[in-house]
């Protein structure tokens, strides 16, 4: 999974290749540096081109830069997703 952000401090962004790990049942954590204030709302794409989470969530999207959280989306999310976009 990648997550790319725009931090408030940088003219440029911050990316990160990892795997997430789960943080009880709707949430996950993935350790990823250099992730601060202004990256809220990060998308989190698998490698299928998925959105799999948004930076945010438990504490407020992580306790430390280097430790990002996001809500899990799944089937529900899809199923909005495609609603909205006119596919079902």
């Amino acid at each position: 999974m990648t997550v790319t952000g725009y931090p408030d401090a940088r003219e440029t962004p911050v990316g990160c290749t990892d795997k997430p790990a789960a943080l009880g049942r709707t949430q996950q954590r993935v350790a990823c540096p250099g992730f601060s204030g202004g990256t809220s709302g990060s998308p989190w794409v698998n490698g299928d081109g998925q959105v799999v989470g948004v930076l945010g969530g438990h504490d407020q999207g992580g306790t430390t830069p280097g430790v990002s959280c996001s809500v899990v989306l799944g089937a529900e999310a899809r199923r909005l997703y495609r609603q909205a976009a006119g596919l079902s």
